[in-house]
């Protein structure tokens, strides 16, 4: 047996699992030390493992029709073109404008604006989003990505897709988490279901 085959080999595995080895040879390998695993080479063994199959995904943010708007759209448009995303991940500006503006190079879902939008712009992006996922538009995806018109994509969101499950969704805290407001706002624009405690 020689150095080189005590720390390093091939092995076949008909059904691949996770392996760790906590062995660290003395001669002839490299010292990983600690719990650092050593790297071995497996035959048989997918580049993705079924729990690391990333989920398809879809990138979506709300805008209006602006030149505020415009600018970022293009920008966001531009990063998410070349952020190297996995090929198929979707892409759709959420316009809420009466009708369509003339950014016709961006993928768009228009949509007109909802009636307390006067009393409450930001209500535009969740009405939007309800839109949209009602419409025959929709995304065919399993996971929605919704980012802020100013949020450029710089990299795959996947390591971020891969964490949503079935019911369980992942976002950021906003800055208003448990505000006694946001009850208050709440019931203000509740229509139906308003018993319901945010």
């Amino acid at each position: 047996v020689t150095a080189e085959t005590q720390c390093s080999g091939s092995y076949f595995y008909p059904k691949p699992d996770f392996v760790r080895s906590r062995v660290t040879p003395k001669v002839g390998c490299i010292e990983l030390g600690g719990d650092k695993a050593n790297l071995f080479a497996f035959k048989n063994v997918p580049d993705v493992l079924p729990w690391e199959r990333p989920n398809s995904f879809h990138i979506a943010y709300s805008a209006e029709s602006s030149t505020y708007f415009g600018y970022q759209a293009y920008a966001n448009y531009y990063a998410f073109q070349h952020s190297n995303q996995p090929e198929g991940t979707g892409y759709t500006r959420l316009l809420t404008s009466s009708e369509m503006d003339d950014l016709n190079l961006i993928p768009t879902f228009q949509a007109p604006r909802i009636r307390y939008s006067s009393r409450y712009a930001p209500i535009n992006k969740p009405d939007v989003i309800d839109k949209w996922l009602r419409s025959p538009s929709a995304p065919k995806e399993d996971v929605i990505i919704i980012i802020d018109p100013d949020n450029w994509v710089l990299q795959p969101l996947t390591k971020y897709a891969r964490k949503v499950t079935q019911g369980h969704a992942v976002a950021q805290s906003a800055f208003f988490y448990k505000s006694p407001l946001v009850k208050e706002l709440f019931q203000l624009v509740c229509e139906r279901n308003c018993d319901y405690t945010p």
